[in-house]
């Protein structure tokens, strides 16, 4: 007999709920205020094995959903949704559902299911202990090493069904990990292992990796209990952009989303980032370039978990938009098919303004207006150089490190200004080849924001391109390789 909670407000779906559930043999509890948690059970600190939560507006519990979660030991959960927006919300949060008007002997059905799967609801250390049925210990690291070396012999459904959601999660290792190896808390196998857990790879490629050593049972248990004590930590981006190998992850996902995003029925200028007036030398520079940023070959070695499916397709429309602006026939028909597309498209790069020389210009005099310490009339320049090519990285992040400047002038706090106008250089770049200048540029801004490492990041980006930038490589210089 299961102890029920339904924490539902909706008289017409709790009353024959409970009736349907008494009749199974479960024991019920049911009061509207148990929406906002455990604290409105009455008596107070009764047990309950299952909560029945309900949708509103899309949405589940809230902080209630929270709450119960965080109770020891943590109850089943069940969600009674009205619509799709209600699903994706239980799905969001990893909680079963059923259709609101399944009839109440299917909800009770539903309910013995949710019973069943308990303990794979969450990964903490109260859902652990509870399915390895462990009282808690009062130090934290020896609560987590019996929780360690239980869990080797845990049923591995369980632990396929508590990370079923999180295969393509990034996985990265926390300080526990230090106090366990001191405890001897891990064996040799699961050290060899947790030493490989960089927060560059998914799960999945952890679990693959250390398959030879473990086998994939073992793994997954061993992740099971590292994941549940906190000792392991599971993301959907890499934690942090701290290492190289997770920033270099972190922002190849980054750049190929905001790009498939970008280029949505773009043009092949938009592609390559030309004008309609390049030229082939322009074309096979733009290529090069986008390869730093693109093409498989230097993708291939990053573990890049759902984006990866974005690189093939994505390099392929390079390739090929290189091949039609190169040929004069293709291109011609290529403005075609744009004409065809008017009044209802729209592409700075394809139709304008893009007047090269006076934004050349402009942006020349607004850089000796900030060597002349007027920073001011920079902005003035600069943002007359964007007026005449929009849409161009190199102006508009020119722009945002002038802004920069003007700010520290007006007496505004360094940090913030660094930071805001860091984010609107990030932007301009976001998805786009690698522009030399605007990265130094935005290197620049870095470095103000006091984050030498992700400026070293766009300085090395912009070597790649232009080897010979003196400002790159002055700032290089400057920073230490």
């Amino acid at each position: 007999m299961a102890r029920v909670a339904l924490a539902l407000d909706d008289v017409g779906l709790a009353v024959p709920l409970q009736e349907n559930l008494e009749a199974s043999g479960h024991q019920v509890l049911w009061s509207p205020p148990l929406v906002d948690g455990p604290e409105a059970l009455a008596p107070a600190g009764a047990p309950v094995d299952v909560v029945v939560v309900a949708e509103a507006s899309g949405r589940l519990l809230g902080p209630g959903l929270r709450r119960w979660r965080e109770r020891e030991p943590p109850p089943a959960l069940l969600a009674v949704v009205l619509t799709q927006a209600g699903r994706d919300a239980a799905a969001a949060e990893r909680v079963p559902v059923v259709g609101a008007s399944a009839p109440p002997r299917a909800i009770a059905i539903a309910v013995d299911r949710a019973l069943l799967i308990r303990w794979a609801g969450g990964l903490s250390r109260a859902y652990a202990r509870g399915a390895l049925r462990l009282v808690a210990e009062p130090d934290p690291a020896r609560d987590a090493a019996r929780i360690i070396a239980a869990g080797r012999q845990v049923d591995f459904e369980l632990v396929r069904e508590a990370l079923r959601g999180y295969a393509g999660h990034y996985a990265a290792a926390t300080d526990l990990v230090a106090e366990l190896r001191d405890l001897r808390a891990l064996e040799i196998p699961e050290v060899t292992m947790v030493g490989a857990i960089d927060g560059a790879h998914t799960l999945k490629s952890v679990v693959r990796a250390a398959s030879a050593g473990l086998g994939a049972a073992q793994a997954g248990r061993t992740l099971w209990s590292l994941a549940c004590t906190g000792a392991l930590i599971l993301t959907v981006e890499p934690c942090d952009l701290g290492t190289p190998e997770r920033r270099a992850v972190g922002t190849a996902r980054q750049h190929l989303r905001a790009r498939q995003a970008r280029l949505a029925g773009a043009s092949h200028y938009d592609v390559l980032e030309v004008t309609p007036a390049a030229e082939p030398p322009e074309l096979d520079l733009a290529v090069r370039a986008l390869a730093v940023r693109f093409s498989p070959e230097r993708l291939q070695s990053l573990d890049l978990g759902d984006a990866a499916a974005l690189v093939a397709p994505m390099w392929k429309a390079i390739v090929a938009a290189a091949a039609a602006l190169a040929d004069p026939a293709a291109r011609l028909e290529h403005h075609d098919e744009l004409r065809a597309r008017m009044p209802g498209f729209s592409s700075v790069w394809a139709l304008g303004p893009h007047d090269r020389e006076r934004a050349e210009q402009a942006l020349a005099r607004g850089q000796r207006a900030l060597l002349a310490g007027e920073p001011f009339k920079a902005v003035s320049e600069m943002a007359a150089a964007a007026r005449a090519h929009a849409d161009h990285p190199d102006y508009e992040a020119s722009l945002a490190w002038a802004r920069y400047r003007a700010e520290l002038a007006r007496g505004k706090p360094r940090g913030e200004a660094a930071a805001r106008e860091r984010a609107a250089a990030e932007k301009a770049l976001a998805g786009r080849r690698p522009w030399p200048r605007a990265l130094v540029a935005l290197a620049l801004l870095c470095a103000a924001d006091e984050d030498p490492e992700a400026a070293r990041w766009c300085l090395g980006e912009a070597l790649a391109v232009d080897p010979a930038l003196p400002a790159a490589q002055q700032l290089m210089a400057r920073l230490g390789r």
